[in-house]
């Protein structure tokens, strides 16, 4: 029997059999990599397409606008409890965002309109919090399961 709290065998066992899915096309169909069973193959892509084969759920995708509208649609999809993913900016203003990558939303800060976004391949567990602000400078778009 598998005992060992401190690790998270179902998500290594979900990616495992992404990587056979798309070795069978039918998870990265017209992608690089679409049909070959590798870890390589199945590396980056697009937020809308992860949230979509995670969940099951149709996507919606928002651009960051310097206006009131992209916040105040994060703000309700956050409320709602849908799931949330930024994409960063090929070149972000900070050093501790990666460029090209996604965040996933973990928490937010309503009183102080601070925004926590989870990188894995970020330092410190890949934990982010930033302010709107920060997010708008980083981030060009973020996606939602709708």
């Amino acid at each position: 029997m598998y005992n060992n709290s401190g690790a998270e065998l179902w998500t290594a066992l979900a990616e495992k059999a992404y990587a056979q899915l798309n070795a069978m096309g039918w998870s990265r169909a017209g992608l690089t990599g679409s049909g070959l069973n590798t870890y390589q193959a199945i590396s980056g892509g697009y937020i809308y397409a992860a949230l979509g084969h995670v969940t099951g759920q149709a996507t919606v995708a928002f651009a960051m606008t310097s206006s009131a509208s992209s916040f105040q649609q994060f703000v309700w999809a956050h409320n709602a409890g849908k799931m949330i993913g930024f994409a960063s900016k090929s070149t972000p203003a900070s050093s501790s965002v990666v460029g090209g990558h996604a965040y996933m939303v973990v928490g937010y800060d309503a009183r102080f309109q601070r925004v926590q976004l989870a990188n894995p391949w970020g330092p410190e567990y890949g934990i982010l919090t930033l302010t709107w602000q920060q997010v708008q400078q980083n981030f060009q778009y973020f996606d939602r399961t709708a």
